[in-house]
């Protein structure tokens, strides 16, 4: 764990060894712990949950194979920081294509694809939770929300990929939700594109951004 509450090694009585370090990313160089474990711990195989270039590297100049088994995007943010982003994509596309990583994961079927976009090989990809679970036949049908003033409310990163830009989109799409809802947006990202978007489908007095 590279967040525990309290940084431990010890051998459980079922014989699995736990390591917990503390909150590696309040460090300068938050991977230098990582690897420092990995190298006392010495392992064959790694199943890797963070899309690290530096830990890829570190496993591949030891020949330990690899599987990612990740939950993120791969989208550029816009500017400068997009270019620093695509050249650390560029580094990670080539360390997930090396030969000792056979699969690579990712959560559903888009953020499969967003692999694919920067250069992954498409025959290493698996979209890890497709068919997709839970699905809307696990939960009873809903009633229909009471008439008056709606707020929704958006939390997670900001841009086109995650949904943010179909939900201003909806606003605008039927003139009838201008009576009653509204939309809060919650996160870092592309603030300055969805406010534009809003501004753009005249919704803009009804979309905030914390």
């Amino acid at each position: 764990c590279i967040n525990a509450e309290e940084p431990h090694d010890e051998v459980l009585s079922s014989g699995v060894r736990s390591v917990g370090l503390e909150d590696i990313w309040k460090l300068k160089r938050p991977l230098e712990p990582v690897i420092t474990a990995l190298e006392q711990f010495a392992p064959t195989h790694l199943i890797l949950r963070i899309p690290s270039a530096e830990l890829l590297t570190w496993a591949r100049r030891r020949n330990v194979q690899t599987l990612p088994s990740f939950a993120d995007s791969f989208e550029p943010r816009t500017g400068l920081r997009g270019w620093l982003d695509r050249w650390r994509l560029k580094g990670l596309s080539r360390a997930l294509n090396d030969p000792t990583v056979t699969y690579v994961g990712n959560h559903n079927v888009a953020a499969a694809e967003a692999l694919a976009d920067i250069g992954v090989k498409p025959e290493k990809i698996i979209p890890w939770d497709w068919p997709r679970s839970p699905t809307p036949a696990d939960f009873p049908p809903k009633s229909a929300p009471r008439t008056g003033s709606k707020k929704l409310v958006y939390v997670g990163s900001v841009s086109e990929a995650k949904g943010v830009g179909d939900v201003i989109r909806a606003l605008a799409a039927d003139p009838g939700m201008g009576d009653y809802a509204t939309l809060e947006v919650v996160g870092a990202g592309d603030i300055d594109c969805m406010r534009a978007l809003a501004t753009s489908l005249g919704v803009a007095d009804r979309v905030t951004f914390a």
